[in-house]
């Protein structure tokens, strides 16, 4: 079933509060101010702002506030007699005076000339009627305004601008905010004084002169761009500076910039370094002058030169003082030119000319790091007189380049390409130096000035040079061949039978090389004509050997042909770099006279620091010079006994070699010119021609040396070889061993007499004219004298230096002897199975009118006692005379026959005498 309950729900209504009565601008920190709602029964909670209290009242419809200094909202939320409860009633509470402060912003308090800014109003505590009065300063447009704002102010000028906000309450409450707006100028910079100059123009390497800019307004600092590397600048309390040392050359135009909120600015300036090395000339033409330069710097090994072509009234010759130095050298257009003579230019870089560079008597030496290069059109008609290569990256040669001196490797390679010519003239013959450790690559050429043409002995300084080089210089009217080489064993089979000939050996075909160290004869056509050969090749360097024999063949004795190998000079005497393995110590030459053909001329030796021309060699051999060398005899060979064939193993002969390196080598330029050297020791020089007109002479030496003996001494004799010119005859000395030398060594004659057996061989025969060319250092105790016992003759050579015979052709080598006497010679004297020696009389008797002389005849230096006497041995006459004085006898004496005697030393002579005076 269903049970059903009834009731009844009361719904009562929600209070509706009435307002809040009440001030809504009470006075801050009011007390006692009441505040009601319409009461209709309820109950009323009351709230009140932060810092306020209900004093009384609260529940009800009204209460009492205290105010405190915050403003916000008064609240009542009312609960009726059904306990409801209504909505909440707010009443916003202004606190009239309470917390009044005048306060704004600006957009800045720091504002550039012209800038603007934005004032806006920021107080607080205001209420209702509150008015603003805004002063915005000196400067400021507006100057003034009025209302909350915000307000745009524009400022102009510069200093400090008080901003003023004046807030007013009512008639009397006012409050005032001031604060203060910077005015910043814009930026401005200028030079600071008339001694700093923003333009400037200096020396490279030196320092940069008292730039200084002031800099004013907005700013915080500077910078710059432009300047040349080792320059920077500096900013400092309104200063910026701009120092430091360039380190490059050139004109930078630069510019310092300000930086700050204001506007900013830049000034701009240059400077132009100019670089050490720009010649000026102003003095002189020295360079070695510093005033003559920029900066009056004179060059460095790292400065580039600069040579202009306009406003040069002196242009730079290197002469003397220290050597010059530079980098790059740029010679300029037109008539600049740069002239070293006497001196050295070192360059590090590279030479761009485009006027004149002259080194025909200057040395240039390339001293760079990274490869250089010589073009074509580099020097005045590409010639230099010294090339130094001290670079080890190398130096390449791109066109032709003359050299009239030396040329050095020091370091680093030179390059030649076929560039390269070693000029040859009458003066001198360029060389290459053999101390540098760099080389002379590629192809070069090396030029032979000759005054006379014939028959000349080359070498090759070359290792791939061929005959057909020679073959424009060769004689075209030779009836026989050409060119030879030499060989020392050469033999040709006649009917089966080796027979030993001539050493030369055609050597005609064209690609036949020029060995190294090996020597050539070559005929160059009439002896007249003037000739310069140039070869061309590989440059020979370094260690060079050939190999040598001795058959003692009929022509060829053991004599070899060989050669200078490099391509400048050698000493025969250099103290190291040779190595002679049983080589004598000769050399021999060949100088063409060609006088009545092309093959004609006379051998000329050196050995022991002796030469035997009267133009004489002397140890330097020049470059592509052949010169004949001899491989010693065995030493089993024992004189006085002429050598044994048998002895010389043939075939295979007496072996021997020469090797060398480049200690050997010499920078002598001249050697075909070059005086003999001074020596202390006795050289005596006599000489043998024909009787003609322009004839020429052979030449032989004799000289006194302790360490030789009158045997052959390979290391003291020079052997004869016999002159191929019929028109000049041979003249030796024959040794006790059998030997003929044109270079005698002997010791200092001791004895009282000393016999050196001479010999003449002739192609036709003539009168012949000997001559003591020069016996000047003969011992003054000692006198020579020429034999020849054909005709008799002892004739002292101190007193008469010439004799004159006649030979025919043929050879004579017992006819003539030279006698070193220490006492003077009187009558014949046997010496050792050789002709006697007939000597000198000690006086003469000469006859003048009525007079009567005693001619003296002693030798030189040499005192002795002349005494007459008569027929009962009564001295009638003694007086002491020396060498040949002449003295009267006759004045005191009366006619009769008499004794004449001369004494000196052990010597005594005498002669009868017949004197008769006219009146007696």
């Amino acid at each position: 079933g269903v049970i059903t309950t009834t009731g009844t729900i009361a719904v009562n209504p929600l209070p509706v509060t009435s307002p809040i009565t009440g001030s809504t601008t009470p006075a801050c920190g009011g007390i006692g101010v009441v505040y009601s709602v319409t009461d209709t029964g309820g109950s009323y909670v009351w709230t009140v702002p932060t810092g306020s209290t209900v004093t009384a009242g609260q529940g009800s419809s009204s209460i009492t506030v205290n105010f405190g200094t915050t403003n916000g909202t008064i609240s009542v939320v009312e609960t009726n007699a059904s306990g409801c409860t209504g909505a909440s009633v707010n009443k916003p509470i202004s606190l009239m005076g309470c917390g009044l402060a005048a306060d704004f912003s600006a957009g800045v308090t720091s504002v550039c000339d012209g800038s603007t800014t934005i004032f806006t109003n920021q107080s607080t505590g205001t209420s209702i009627g509150t008015t603003y009065t805004w002063n915005f300063g000196a400067g400021a447009n507006p100057a003034t305004a009025t209302g909350v704002g915000p307000h745009t102010v524009t400022y102009t000028g510069s200093g400090s601008s008080s901003v003023t906000l004046t807030i007013t309450e009512g008639a009397s409450s006012t409050k005032t905010k001031n604060n203060y707006i910077t005015i910043n100028p814009n930026a401005a910079i200028a030079i600071t004084s008339a001694a700093s100059t923003n333009s400037q123009t200096i020396c490279l390497n030196t320092s940069i002169s008292n730039i200084t800019y002031s800099i004013t307004g907005g700013v915080t600092g500077a910078s710059v761009s432009g300047l040349p590397a080792g320059v920077s600048g500096n900013y400092d309390a309104g200063v910026f500076t701009i120092s430091g040392i360039p380190t490059i050359s050139g004109t930078f135009n630069y510019t310092v910039t300000t930086t700050g909120t204001c506007t900013q600015t830049s000034a701009a300036g240059s400077i132009t370094i100019t670089p050490i090395g720009s010649w000026i000339g102003g003095v002189s033409s020295d360079w070695n002058t510093p005033s003559n330069w920029v900066c009056n710097q004179i060059p460095t090994i790292t400065t580039d030169v600069f040579i202009a072509n306009t406003g040069i009234s002196n242009y730079p010759i290197l002469s003397s003082g220290t050597v010059g130095t530079a980098r790059d050298i740029t010679i300029q257009s037109g008539a600049t030119s740069l002239t070293v003579t006497g001196n050295r230019l070192q360059i590090a870089g590279t030479i761009t000319n485009g006027g004149t560079f002259i080194a025909t008597a200057g040395t240039i030496e390339m001293k760079g790091s990274a490869p250089q290069t010589i073009v074509v059109g580099t020097f005045a008609g590409n010639t230099i007189d010294n090339l130094t290569i001290n670079n080890l990256a190398g130096v390449t040669l791109s066109g032709a380049l003359n050299v009239t001196g030396i040329v050095l490797a020091k370091t680093g390679n030179l390059n030649s390409g076929g560039n390269l010519t070693l000029v040859s003239s009458s003066l001198q013959t360029a060389l290459i130096d053999g101390t540098g450790t760099g080389d002379v690559l590629g192809i070069a050429n090396m030029q032979r000035f000759l005054l006379t043409a014939g028959y000349k002995y080359f070498s090759s300084p070359f290792s791939d040079a061929t005959v057909a080089q020679f073959s424009s210089y060769l004689s075209t009217s030779a009836t026989i061949p050409n060119f030879y080489s030499y060989v020392e064993n050469n033999s040709r089979d006649s009917s089966g039978v080796a027979l030993n000939i001539s050493g030369w050996a055609k050597y005609i075909t064209t690609t036949n090389l020029l060995k190294p160290l090996n020597g050539y004869a070559a005929n160059l056509g009439a002896i007249s004509t003037i000739k310069t050969v140039v070869l061309h090749g590989t440059v020979n360097n370094g260690t060079n050997t050939v190999a040598l024999y001795n058959h003692n063949g009929k022509y060829t004795k053991g004599f070899n042909l060989v050669g200078n190998p490099y391509p400048s000079p050698i000493d025969w005497k250099s103290p190291s770099g040779w190595a002679k393995t049983n080589i004598d110590d000769a050399i021999y030459f060949f100088d063409a006279s060609g006088a009545a053909d092309e093959y004609s001329g006379i051998y000329c030796s050196w050995v022991n620091g002796i030469p035997s021309s009267e133009h004489p060699h002397t140890s330097i051999i020049p470059s592509m010079q052949g010169f004949f060398v001899r491989v010693s005899d065995p030493i089993s060979l024992n004189p006085p006994n002429p050598p044994d064939q048998s002895q010389y193993n043939l075939p295979t002969g007496i072996p021997g070699s020469l090797s060398m390196n480049n200690n050997v080598r010499t920078n002598d330029l001249n050697p075909v010119f070059k005086a003999a050297t001074l020596d202390d020791r006795t050289i005596l020089r006599f000489t043998a021609s024909f009787d003609e007109k322009s004839s020429l002479s052979d030449a032989f030496v004799v000289y006194f040396d302790p360490l030789s003996t009158l045997n052959f001494d390979k290391e003291m004799d020079a052997l004869k070889l016999m002159n191929t010119d019929q028109s000049v005859p041979n003249l030796y000395s024959i040794t006790p061993d059998v030997r003929q030398l044109s270079i005698n060594g002997m010791p200092l004659p001791v004895d009282t007499l000393t016999k050196i057996p001479l010999g003449f061989k002739q192609l036709k025969e003539g009168w012949i004219n000997f001559n003591a060319k020069n016996i000047s250092q003969l011992p003054s105790d000692m006198r020579i004298y020429l034999i020849d016992a054909q005709e008799g003759v002892s004739q002292d050579l101190k007193r008469n230096p010439k004799y004159r015979f006649y030979l025919k052709k043929g050879e004579y080598n017992s006819r003539f002897s030279l006698v070193f006497s220490l006492s003077g010679v009187s009558k014949p004297i046997a010496i050792a199975d050789q002709p006697a020696v007939i000597l000198e009389k000690m006086f003469k008797i000469i006859r003048s009118g009525d007079q009567l002389y005693v001619k003296v005849n002693l030798p030189l230096n040499t005192k002795g006692d002349l005494i007459v006497t008569n027929m009962q041995g009564k001295t009638l006459l003694q007086k002491g005379v020396l060498e040949m004085e002449t003295v009267e006898i006759n004045q005191n004496v009366g006619s009769g026959i008499y004794v004449v005697t001369m004494i000196s030393g052990k010597r005594k002579e005498s002669e009868k005498i017949l004197i008769r005076k006219d009146y007696e």
